[in-house]
């Protein structure tokens, strides 16, 4: 299963936001273009945002299609005595928070649903909520999961009525994340542990290669900072517990390495087109947003292809120009993403400023 093209503009990003997604400061500047893209930086809380977003409807219409369909082919079902080490680490980190483990939990996005698994296996009463329908029927049909197939911001749930809420990979592909984290955290009892994993600008491969980086594409509308992370947590009255770094994504750190070989190539792609919206001028751009007919109907995916291909058979030079990326950011703590464990302590604001 092919992922969707990532690279040019996805050609549906019409609606300006005039301040930052993440602290609501309207101090931002203009950091740089990529492929006809304004991406803005907070100076309030320094997070790296898409400036020009599709519409509400149109990402509800992608996601819904999509779901978390590209790891659908990599996902497997572990029992109790097989659990990847990312998630070890994840469950571990919240024991120790809480001080014990168990109760009801609550994930939101749950893609293909490997959170899912670990955290039956690690004692917890869970429920997934996934957009996607392809994604919510593998992991009610193939891992016989209690999901639930709709927008979380549509589902009513009983206030304070979880011990664990978690958003895995998710906050960066929303327009407003901010609300969604207010009615999560309006979910957690107090003393619950809010759990959050998005994509950092603090990753050495955003530092030395800035807008050429692969992983700057207009499905991640919002990169976070570490002002940001305690920006809301002051917001919504959380105690931030931990904060460590991990690379690969929700594939976790055992095939960062080949995901890097990918983005390593893609930069240099980036590089030689400079960004350059130009290049991939047509009538209707097509991106991340667009149907799989739109798709596979422009020209770009062509190219696309042949690029992958290209990198297959050239793939000991990306692993030689990767590595030290890939040394570097686990070494520093500056990978990919960044997982961030919160405590609810008690009332923050809400999403407009007010308590």
């Amino acid at each position: 299963m092919k992922l969707l093209i990532r690279v040019p503009s996805d050609g549906f990003a019409t609606e300006p936001i005039e301040r930052c997604p993440l602290c609501l400061s309207s101090d931002v500047k203009l950091s740089f273009l990529k492929y006809g893209d304004p991406y803005f930086t907070c100076r309030e809380c320094e997070t790296l945002f898409l400036a020009k977003r599709p519409t509400v409807i149109k990402i509800k219409q992608c996601y819904s299609e999509t779901g978390d369909i590209s790891l659908i082919p990599k996902m497997r079902q572990f029992d109790r005595n097989d659990i990847p080490e990312r998630w070890i680490r994840y469950f571990k980190t919240i024991e120790e928070i809480r001080c014990d483990s168990g109760g009801r939990h609550l994930d939101i996005g749950c893609g293909a649903g490997e959170c899912l698994i670990a955290s039956k296996h690690m004692g917890w009463k869970s429920i997934g909520v996934e957009v996607g329908k392809s994604a919510a029927d593998f992991v009610k049909d193939k891992l016989q999961l209690e999901v639930i197939n709709k927008d979380f911001m549509e589902i009513q749930f009983d206030k304070e009525s979880f011990g664990l809420v978690t958003i895995n990979e998710a906050l960066e592909h929303m327009i407003d994340p901010l609300k969604t984290i207010e009615k999560a955290v309006g979910l957690l009892k107090p003393g619950g542990v809010f759990v959050y994993s998005v994509p950092s600008i603090e990753f050495i491969g955003y530092k030395a290669f800035g807008r050429l980086w692969h992983m700057i594409h207009s499905a991640h509308l919002q990169y976070f900072s570490k002002k940001a992370v305690q920006s809301i947590a002051k917001r919504y009255g959380l105690k931030v517990s931990k904060i460590y770094s991990l690379g690969g994504g929700a594939q976790g750190s055992r095939v960062a390495m080949n995901i890097l070989r990918t983005d390593i190539a893609w930069t240099v792609f980036s590089y030689f087109t400079m960004c350059r919206a130009r290049l991939f001028a047509t009538d209707k751009p097509v991106g991340w947003f667009s149907s799989q007919d739109e798709r596979n109907k422009d020209p770009r995916m062509r190219m696309r292809q042949a690029m992958d291909n290209l990198i297959k058979r050239t793939r000991v030079l990306w692993d030689i120009l990767g590595f030290p990326i890939h040394f570097l950011s686990k070494v520093l703590d500056r990978q990919q993403s960044v997982i961030v464990f919160c405590v609810k302590e008690g009332q923050g604001k809400s999403s407009n400023g007010l308590s």
